[in-house]
């Protein structure tokens, strides 16, 4: 299975100053998602932390993607949900979101001008008009050491 993921997906290595503070992990991302980030407006962040979901966009990779950044000691992922893509957007964040203890989920909407290739991606038009975005930020709070007896709260 590993041979056939490597093929489908490309991965971005954080730069060991970025993401992760110096460790420099390897996240997969899959072609649809390449697809929509290459087209996105430009004012959109394109780190490896930013996750961004269609209608088309694999959702089990997204999944172990933005699982593994958090796991791997980042303190937040943040979804984008473009145009249909949304509902899934909503779901993939409430997935991370349960599947890491003390996860916190915080979120906000906006909206952009689709251009014809990306309204084509999103929703199957080349019509030029707005679409519905959803930004939702799910973040890991650090661990604080209690002072008097050196245990960890927050576990």
């Amino acid at each position: 299975m590993a041979a056939e993921v490597s093929d489908s997906l490309t991965c971005i290595s954080a730069p060991a100053s970025g993401i992760n503070h110096g460790k420099g992990i390897n996240i997969p991302i899959g072609p649809e998602e390449q697809a929509l980030s290459r087209l996105l407006p430009r004012y959109l962040p394109r780190h490896p932390n930013h996750i961004y979901v269609s209608g088309n966009t694999d959702f089990k990779n997204q999944f172990l993607r933005g699982k593994t950044i958090l796991s791997s000691g980042e303190n937040f992922v943040i979804v984008h949900g473009l145009g249909t893509g949304v509902e899934r957007a909503i779901n993939l964040a409430h997935e991370i979101k349960n599947a890491i203890p003390r996860a916190r989920l915080a979120a906000s909407t906006s909206g952009f001008h689709v251009s014809e290739e990306l309204g084509f991606l999103l929703n199957g038009d080349r019509q030029t008009r707005s679409s519905t975005v959803i930004h939702m930020k799910i973040s890991v709070p650090p661990k604080q050491e209690d002072k008097g007896t050196g245990e960890v709260k927050g576990t």
